[in-house]
């Protein structure tokens, strides 16, 4: 079975992977996923489309020997912005009943954890919102969380999914 998994995320990783946020993709991005970012001064949502161009790091990189580590209900999220991530919640999808944080500490820009979901109910998809350490709120809809092996999380709304 590991070596399936390890197969899989290897094709995985050498083609487009699942994204969300930016015009400037290719017809393989998750079309479910949609970005809503919404300022905590300001309770307007907005989708972001500008074209920023991220940079591919070999720290933004999952590997095999993480993927093989996770259990069904555990990913990992990568924060590739400016800011520190405070907060992350999900919900079913349309929920919007946000319970508490997922993590416990802030992750700094640059940093990666491992998130565990616990009992969550995987058979559904997801929504996701993300809590800067500025107060901004940005908001990922349609997520497969059972297949989603790391989330990085880019500024202006923007992430890509690794997923197996």
């Amino acid at each position: 079975m590991k070596k399936y998994i390890a197969l899989i995320s290897a094709v995985v990783l050498a083609f487009s992977l699942s994204a969300c946020g930016g015009k400037n993709k290719s017809d393989n991005s998750n079309a479910d996923s949609q970005t809503q970012q919404t300022d905590s001064t300001d309770s307007t949502a907005s989708n972001d489309n500008s074209d920023t161009a991220q940079s591919d790091t070999s720290s933004s990189k999952i590997t095999n020997d993480e993927v093989n580590k996770l259990s069904d209900n555990e990913f990992y999220i990568l924060n590739s912005t400016s800011k520190g991530i405070t907060e992350f919640y999900i919900s079913p999808t349309g929920n919007n009943d946000w319970g508490s944080s997922l993590i416990s500490s802030t992750v700094s820009s640059g940093s990666k954890i491992l998130v565990s979901l616990g009992s969550t109910d995987l058979t559904t998809r997801y929504d996701i919102r993300v809590v800067a350490d500025n107060g901004e709120t940005t908001e990922y809809t349609g997520f497969d969380m059972k297949s989603t092996v790391q989330i990085t999380f880019y500024d202006n709304a923007q992430c890509d999914v690794d997923s197996i």
